[in-house]
């Protein structure tokens, strides 16, 4: 019987290799290069402009050796997005110029979600009384 240790890095699904890099939302939205760690070192992957958190990108080749000797299995990137839990206060002020661009409410002092849902059922309330 053979038992397989969890590695700190890879997830193993039979030949194959996943591997999850955290990306920044500049980067997903713009593109960026990233060096990703595989088996033999460091390799290179280019993550597109509008990459989506959860987008999976495939190294061939980049996983376990086949024992039979087959070809080796593939490398399975999956970025996920990181949201900054602090933001310098220039970061703020470009973020909240984006935001404006959208046309999106990002007022710091807005409801939260439960008052806003609270307030949506006193409104539907009065309405159906009226």
């Amino acid at each position: 019987m053979i038992h397989v240790k969890p590695h700190s890095l890879f997830q193993r699904e039979g030949q194959h290799l996943i591997c999850q890099v955290p990306i920044s939302y500049t980067q997903a939205a713009l593109g960026t290069k990233l060096e990703v760690p595989t088996l033999e070192g460091r390799d290179n992957l280019t993550v597109p402009a509008g990459t989506q958190t959860g987008e999976v990108f495939v190294l061939r080749g980049k996983g376990m050796p086949n024992p039979r000797g087959g070809r080796s299995g593939d490398l399975h990137v999956q970025v996920h997005i990181e949201t900054p839990k602090k933001l310098t206060p220039r970061q703020e002020e470009l973020l909240r110029e984006l935001a404006q661009e959208e046309h999106a409410n990002v007022d710091p002092r807005r409801k939260s979600f439960f008052e806003t849902l609270k307030n949506y059922f006193v409104s539907e309330d009065n309405t159906a009384k009226s």
